[in-house]
């Protein structure tokens, strides 16, 4: 909710929030626990660089196999996207490239999402009714998520800011390639090849699917599904951060 875009919705209820409770609660907190290096640089700035901060990452309970699917290697790469279907999600942008170049015509783009945002839908909604045929949206997802997942190729993340995003995990614990708006904290899946960050502009989108197209047999293979379970139980298995949770309460509790 600190984050700078967050912050500017409804921008003067959370100024109201923040000077008379929020700041209060955050200057007399012993140890202050954010998800990312992003959200702890902007909480930093908030508080004048006068609380303990540390990072610790959400985590997932990780699967002892991902869902592999003998996908013919000469089909088009399969993107998708689910996460709510609000403004800050930036899914209006994504949609205004998809539909911008023929380039997109040979991509499908499934939508999956609560709607948070009404109005902000039947914008959406109108134009997939009226203008796109590769574009469609199947509602929330709360069941099976992983076997639904497991038939794409690419999650594709365009939102403007997230601290952390829980989604990207379970995208990758699906098996999926993570392509992200590079204004995200997820630097650490391109360093793994996991992922790839892209500026959120038709070019710079083209450039990153054609580069995606390069290695989709490598993507789908299971050698490189091993390679995400691997990555998620170093990095994001649920066992390992409680541990680190319990760590830094203990030695909190010890020093005082």
């Amino acid at each position: 909710m600190i984050n700078p875009v967050s912050f500017n919705q409804k921008k003067i209820k959370k100024i109201i929030g923040w000077h008379f409770y929020q700041k209060i609660i955050f200057y007399k907190s012993d140890l202050i626990i954010v998800n990312s290096t992003n959200e702890k640089n902007n909480l930093k700035k908030k508080l004048n660089n006068k609380c303990n901060i540390i990072v610790i990452p959400h985590g997932i309970n990780i699967k002892k196999k991902i869902n592999y699917k003998n996908i013919p290697t000469k089909s088009n790469l399969k993107f998708v996207f689910f996460s709510r279907i609000h403004p800050s999600k930036n899914l209006h942008k994504l949609i205004e490239l998809w539909n911008s170049d023929k380039f997109f015509d040979k991509y499908s783009l499934s939508i999956f999402g609560e709607i948070t945002d009404q109005s902000y839908f039947k914008k959406l909604f109108y134009k997939f009714e009226e203008n796109f045929k590769n574009i469609r949206y199947f509602g929330a997802l709360k069941k099976n998520l992983q076997r639904t997942l497991s038939k794409y190729d690419v999650f594709i993340m365009p939102s403007k800011s997230e601290n952390f995003g829980l989604v990207v995990l379970e995208a990758l614990s699906s098996g999926l390639f993570v392509l992200v708006n590079k204004d995200l904290p997820w630097k650490i899946l391109e360093r793994s090849y996991l992922g790839k960050s892209f500026d959120m502009n038709k070019k710079n989108l083209i450039y990153s699917i054609k580069k995606i197209e390069l290695i989709k047999n490598k993507i789908r293979s299971k050698n490189y599904k091993t390679k995400i379970l691997n990555f998620l139980n170093v990095n994001y298995s649920w066992k390992k951060i409680t541990k680190t949770y319990i760590f830094n309460y203990y030695s909190l509790v010890k020093k005082n």
